[in-house]
This record gives structure tokens, sequence and C-alpha cells, in this order.
């Protein structure tokens, strides 16, 4: 983690070269009590804008507003006005008569409220950064920097704020490559936030095995991008994502994975981030006895998140000694559709691996063997399947209220 000093030294030094505006000792102190709060946040786990979201509101005369406040109101009308030829490149040449008129714009409260949510973002990234290998002097950085700034103030999708704050960290403070750099500045103004969550929502589908909202399977890229499920609009941004390089017929790119990690922070590229649940490393398998039985079983186990394999007896060889390689195998009777042969290697098996085994049977008994564990198939199914979890060392979730 970054010290404040340090924290307050590259910020400054950015504001200062990218504006042209020296700031005085007050604005220092200004970032330099942010920077110091973002440090005490991490230390005792909660960020300033988890801080700020608690109370429901911006910090109102805090830290940050002094340093938005300092670099771009009227207060000093000679000063600002004398800083107009060095501000004109942000806006474009074309725009030089005009940019006074337009930084008075931004000192409105939607602007405030931006510039405080941009530099928060911004301060929230230095704590993974080595700010000893950080030039803020690198001549190639000052116009990119000046470029996302100036951009997140125009674009009409406040929602973006924080992407473009990220996407500055990754070019000033992690070296993004120069051939990226135009690229995701260029991509980051064209895509919507509708877009930029479609593509958070590949990305973490690409990486974590997430349990889909219909069946049994994993949710993977393809359903997620799916032009039927998106429909018209949806089905155009997945264009726009291929024209850009992001997607292709495998899913997310390696260009794609690459700006969607500079624009989100590592807590937005998770499943929690998006509401979704990931399935448990190990499935269960499971024998079946009564077919109609498994679809509840399995429904069951999907809101502890454990995935089921149905096993067939073929899985059982000549070498039928050798273990299954599950942690545990359900046998969810009652069994009487099976052949004699069946119900033979069957039980066999569990006299061979009685501590992988756990019977659901009726209660005379339709598959004899040996079981770790036993249980009536008129029993709650819930109940049944939450005493297999904790037996075989499974998260058992609560209960999911629909």
């Amino acid at each position: 983690m970054a010290s404040p000093k340090e924290m307050c030294a590259v910020l400054t030094q950015n504001l200062e070269y990218s504006f042209g505006i020296k700031s005085d000792d007050s604005c220092s102190i200004g970032i330099l009590s942010l920077a110091s709060s973002a440090v005490d946040a991490e230390r005792s786990g909660t960020s300033v804008a988890m801080k700020c979201a608690r109370r429901n509101t911006l910090p109102s005369k805090a830290a940050l507003t002094e340093i938005a406040m300092k670099l771009l109101t009227d207060r000093d009308k000679a000063a600002l006005k004398a800083a107009i030829p060095k501000l004109a490149p942000l806006v474009g040449a074309d725009k030089f008569v005009g940019a006074y008129e337009a930084f008075k714009i931004l000192v409105d409260s939607r602007k405030e409220a931006r510039v405080k949510r941009y530099c928060l973002a911004l301060l929230s990234e230095l704590g993974e950064v080595d700010l000893q290998k950080v030039n803020p002097w690198d001549d190639s950085l000052d116009i990119d920097f000046g470029d996302l700034l100036q951009t997140c103030m125009d674009d009409s999708d406040s929602r973006k704020t924080e992407a473009y704050a990220r996407l500055t960290a990754a070019i000033t403070l992690r070296n993004l490559d120069t051939e990226y750099r135009r690229h995701f500045i260029i991509a980051l103004k064209q895509l919507s936030s509708k877009e930029l969550l479609l593509l958070q929502q590949g990305y973490v589908a690409r990486h974590s095995e997430i349990v889909h909202d219909d069946g049994f399977d994993v949710l993977n890229q393809a359903t997620v991008y799916n032009p039927k499920k998106l429909g018209v609009i949806g089905g155009l941004s997945v264009e726009v994502f291929r024209r850009l390089g992001f997607l292709n017929n495998d899913g997310i790119t390696s260009l794609g994975e690459k700006f969607v990690e500079s624009t989100h922070s590592k807590d937005d590229l998770t499943a929690d981030a998006l509401g979704w649940r990931v399935w448990q490393k190990e499935a269960i398998a499971v024998v079946v006895g009564d077919l109609r039985k498994l679809i509840l079983f399995r429904e069951v186990m999907k809101n502890h998140r454990v995935k089921v394999s149905e096993l067939a007896d073929s899985v059982l060889t000549s070498a039928r000694n050798n273990r299954i390689a599950f942690t545990a195998v359900v046998f969810l009777g009652p069994f009487g559709g099976l052949t004699h042969s069946q119900k033979m290697k069957w039980s066999g098996y569990t006299e061979k691996h009685p501590g992988q085994c756990v019977l659901i049977d009726a209660e005379a008994g339709t598959l004899n063997g040996r079981y770790s564990k036993t249980f009536s198939v008129h029993a709650p199914l819930e109940e049944t399947a939450r005493s297999i979890l904790h037996h075989y060392k499974y998260i058992v979730d609560d209960p999911i209220i629909p």
C-alpha cells in the first residue's frame, strides 16, 4: 500500500502537468488529506467510497472538493483566465475562445460530483502501484491523461466515471502499452455503461464457473452473448465488440480482457460484484434408481451450488475396484428398475468404498451394500441434502428465498 505522501505526489503532479496549473500548498494538503483517508480506510478494510456510501452522500467540503474547486472554479478569475491557453488543448484548438465558458460549466453540482468520483476511483488504484516506478513527467502520458479527464467530464453517461479513472490509472500508473492507449480511450468513449457491463459479465463468465439461472450447467460466454437473449440492441453491441477486436467466436479475446482489466477494479471482476453464484469445485455423483427424483435432487443441490453428475454402470469396468473420482456417490432409490446384474455391480462397489457412498432408499431397502450414511427416500430431500453436504465438508448455503 502506497503512503499518503506518495499518493499525494503522484496525483498532484499529474493534475499539475495535464492542466498546466501550479497547485499551492493548500491544494497539496487537500490531496494529502484525502490520500491519508484512503490509506486509513484500506487498513480498516473500508474504502473511502464505501464510507461515503454508508452516509448516502458525497463528502461535501471534503478534501477532494477543495482540490476540484481549486482547479476548476473562478475564485481567482485572473489566474484562471491566464490558464486558458494551457487548458485549450484539452478541449480542442477550435474551441479556444469558448474554453473559459466551458470550464465554468464544470462547477455545477453534477460535474463537481463526477470530479469527486473520478479522483476517488483514481486514488483507490494507487494502492496497487509501485509509485517509485511512476514518472509523472513522461511526455507520452500527459495527452492521454488530459484526454481521459476531459472526455470523462464531457461524457453524458456518468456511470462510466470510474471506468475513465481506472483507465487513467492503467495508462499513467501501470505503463499500459502505447499501442493499447489510444484504442482503449476511443473504445471507452464509444461504449455505453451497459456495454461495459456486458463485457464485464463475459469476462467473469470466462474465469469462473457461474451457476446458470436456467438448468444445471455452467453459464458460459455463448449464453452471455447470445443474440436471442440480448435482443436487437444487445446484438448490435456484440457487433461493436467484434469490430473493436474485443470478441470473437470463442468469446472475449486477449485484447478484450486487457480492456476490461483496464476499466474495472479487481473487485468488479468477481461473481459477487454481479450478484452471481459460483459452483463449488467438487461435484457429487449420483446413481439413479428412480429418474423421477433426479431433477428434484439436482435442484436441491443447485441451491448449494453443487453440481450433480449422473453415473451409469458402464463406469464399473473389470477394474471396478478402482475408486470413482468423486467426493461422494449418492445412490438415489428406490432401485426396483435396475437389473440383477446392475445391482450386483453397484453393491460390490459400495463394499469396496463405503466411506464414499450414501444411500437414499425405501425403508425396506432395494440395494444392498455398505454406506457411510443412509436416508429414507420419503424424508424431506432438502434436509437430506444438507446432511450429506455437511458430512462431506461442502459449503452449505443459506436457503434461497424467492
